[in-house]
């Protein structure tokens, strides 16, 4: 019961991970060009997450009402719920080899601007986490 409920979890968060990384045309929406193209538009620049880093966000504080209200008394199970979604989403940036090898040896280097929105992005992450004390010790080295 543990291995299947453990599998459940698992395909739950790669299904919303998939959904907030690709688009309903199979598009990527988190792509080196988003921070490697920064620097050629600096003054419509905000100092604000990224899209895909403000859903995420949304979507955790989703899941959070409705399994506080679902999972009472079992608020453990959502933490790692969250936790493991986090993890999913930052895992599969940190292990999307196309996205480095575009950062690292692309056609543009990655500028200050696309830098420092990499930055902010992985620090937003990071404090809506240990806000919501879902920041695993994985994503914890993240930072």
């Amino acid at each position: 019961l543990v291995a299947a409920v453990d599998r459940l979890k698992d395909t739950f968060c790669r299904q919303h991970a998939l959904d907030l990384i690709f688009t309903e045309e199979g598009d990527s929406s988190l792509t080196a060009d988003m921070y490697i193209n920064m620097d050629k538009n600096v003054e419509e620049l905000a100092s604000l997450p990224s899209p895909i880093f403000q859903e995420l966000f949304v979507k955790l504080n989703r899941m959070a009402s409705l399994t506080a209200d679902m999972f009472a008394g079992r608020e453990r199970f959502a933490t790692l719920l969250s936790m493991r979604l986090t993890e999913t989403v930052i895992l599969w940036l940190s292990e999307d080899q196309s996205f480095w090898d575009d950062i690292e040896e692309g056609p543009r280097p990655l500028g200050p601007m696309g830098l420092q929105q990499f930055y902010l992005d992985i620090k937003f992450v990071s404090c809506f986490a240990a806000q919501g004390r879902y920041l695993s010790r994985n994503l914890n080295r993240v930072q």
